[in-house]
């Protein structure tokens, strides 16, 4: 399996998200979605192709992103830059009438324009994006997800951010976590795609860490990928225990699942 690796950027002051005081109403992601799909003309929310964005929750030292898969709510549309352009300002404005604040992301780029809005208990990211459909010219995504579920992330990956390499070093953003009973009885695996964060960015360099739990309940960092490991690395007892069943390549490059 080969993992997909994002436009890292250089380190800026970190900015920590916290719930913010004002007197709004509150907007679930569902409800922001629905009040933009009013707005838009033939909107696509069945394809689930939109992101969120990669907050600093209060108390935790590291950034959280809901994986892809796992979005609350989304819609996006491909069509021409005149329409996107409108589109997008649409979004925005009916964002911000409803008590978002926006922020502009530095994607690295022109052509990737990247937008965060943030209400008392909604986060949603903005892409205005080339289409990779040769019949349009752009195509937007919004995805939103609503904070709840960003602090409930945030506690499911500490004790995994807590025993990452650079940990302490670097601010860290983990896009989901993946936790899983092992076919050993009492062992646990766990993947996170994690990477470097820039607050204010949109983009970070990613690799995906394995972990394992043992009958102790303690929780242990394996590996950083992009690619199968080689079945070499899986040299111990507890490590073959817990990682039995995943695939893993020998010198050739032939593919093998990991025996207990």
């Amino acid at each position: 399996m080969v993992y997909k690796a994002y436009l890292e950027k250089q380190p800026t002051e970190t900015a920590v998200i916290t719930t913010p005081k004002e007197d709004k109403p509150e907007m679930s992601a569902s409800g922001a979605i629905e009040l933009i799909g009013s707005k838009i003309s033939y909107p696509d929310t069945t394809n689930i192709d939109a992101m969120a964005p990669s907050l600093k929750i209060e108390g935790y030292e590291f950034y959280v992103t809901p994986a892809h898969e796992n979005i609350k709510a989304h819609l996006s549309k491909s069509t021409s830059a005149s329409q996107a352009a409108s589109d997008v300002n649409t979004i925005a404005s009916t964002l911000k009438a409803a008590g978002f604040r926006e922020r502009k992301l530095d994607s690295g780029g022109q052509d990737y324009l990247y937008s965060e809005y943030r209400h008392v208990n909604t986060a949603c990211l903005l892409e205005n994006a080339p289409s990779s459909n040769s019949d349009y010219e752009r195509r937007f995504s919004i995805g939103c997800h609503d904070m709840a579920d960003y602090y409930k992330l945030a506690e499911k990956i500490k004790p995994l951010a807590l025993i990452t390499p650079n940990y302490s070093n670097y601010r860290l953003a983990f896009f989901g976590a993946n936790i899983k009973d092992s076919v050993t009885a009492g062992y646990k695996t766990a993947d996170a795609s994690t990477g470097t964060y820039v607050d204010g960015t949109y983009g970070v360099g990613a690799v995906v860490n394995l972990y394992y739990q043992t009958h102790d309940g303690v929780w242990q960092y394996f590996k950083s990928t992009q690619n199968i490991l080689p079945c070499s690395n899986f040299n111990t007892e507890d490590i073959k225990k817990a990682f039995a069943g995943n695939q893993c390549a020998d010198e050739n490059g032939s593919i093998f699942q990991v025996k207990p």
